[in-house]
């Protein structure tokens, strides 16, 4: 019988899944920066509705958009993880 490790049979998952931890994080830091930092800058008039704006714009296409381009990725990789 082959056991194989954990690893070794949920290579592609673990693979698909590795960038989520620093994603997480990585927003979690945005959140408190943009409330910290940011809001405090955003007095002047228009600053905060073009602030939104683009906060607004880029999370609904260029986060989609990267997880697009993630997913294509990762399903070029499903041959050669097979074959290992």
């Amino acid at each position: 019988m082959n056991r194989r490790s954990v690893r070794e049979r949920h290579a592609f998952l673990l693979t698909a899944l590795a960038p989520l931890p620093p994603q997480i994080l990585g927003s979690i830091f945005n959140l408190w920066y943009n409330m910290v930092v940011i809001d405090p800058l955003l007095r002047a008039g228009g600053l905060r509705d073009r602030f939104v704006n683009t906060v607004a714009v880029w999370s609904l296409f260029v986060y989609p958009a990267s997880v697009v381009i993630w997913v294509v990725w990762l399903l070029q990789l499903r041959a050669p993880f097979r074959l290992l």
